[in-house]
């Protein structure tokens, strides 16, 4: 018998939006924003685990490196 994969659907929280603040625009952000790289402010308060969430939550995607 075949084996049903269950994907776990990730739900976003107010805690979710809380961690990341907003975008950052710079020309270093820019150059980064050419390889796919996206720069954020993050909140003070977030660990490494709760940003890589977040990004994936909110994005879709899993983060290669915070």
């Amino acid at each position: 018998m075949a084996e049903k994969k269950v994907e776990k659907k990730l739900v976003a929280t107010a805690r979710t939006y809380d961690v990341l603040r907003r975008p950052i625009i710079s020309e270093k952000a820019a150059k980064l924003s050419e390889s796919n790289g996206v720069v954020f402010e993050v909140a003070m308060s977030a660990t490494k685990e709760d940003v890589a969430k977040a990004v994936e939550v909110l994005f879709g995607i899993k983060p290669t490196k915070i």
